[in-house]
């Protein structure tokens, strides 16, 4: 069967608009599994687990989840509350990293490095006002 240029360029322009219909939801990761839709209670089922970082600079890395504190809300519909990460690295700084855990998918978060004892730990803090 043989394609002309303009087949081509109609077909081509068909599947653009047929993309473009496609919502978010479409391309999610694992079952359309965001960090907007994962609770406190949903990151402290995760507890003691290993999530892959990847930095700016494309460097990976695994840490564990060690703890979610919950911090009060100011109204029923809002959720505050932090995730601490600890890693076997040496070294690490704040950043945005994309996370993965194959439970959840894949997101982005901003990380603050701090300590815990003698080892390094990486904090997040989900506040949705």
């Amino acid at each position: 069967m043989d394609f002309t240029r303009r087949d081509f360029v109609r077909f081509g322009g068909f599947a653009a608009i047929a993309a473009f219909g496609f919502s978010d939801s479409a391309f999610a990761e694992k079952g359309g599994n965001t960090l907007s839709n994962q609770t406190s209670e949903s990151f402290r089922q995760l507890i003691g687990t290993e999530f892959f970082l990847r930095d700016e600079r494309l460097a990976t890395t695994s840490v564990t989840m060690t703890k979610v504190q919950d911090f009060p809300n100011r109204t029923p519909d809002s959720e505050c509350f932090s995730i601490v990460f600890e890693t076997r690295s040496r070294e690490v700084k704040q950043a945005t990293y994309s996370v993965f855990h194959p439970n959840i998918g894949k997101f982005e978060l901003f990380m603050t490095e701090g300590k815990i004892g003698n080892r390094c730990a990486l904090i997040a803090t989900i506040n949705r006002i």
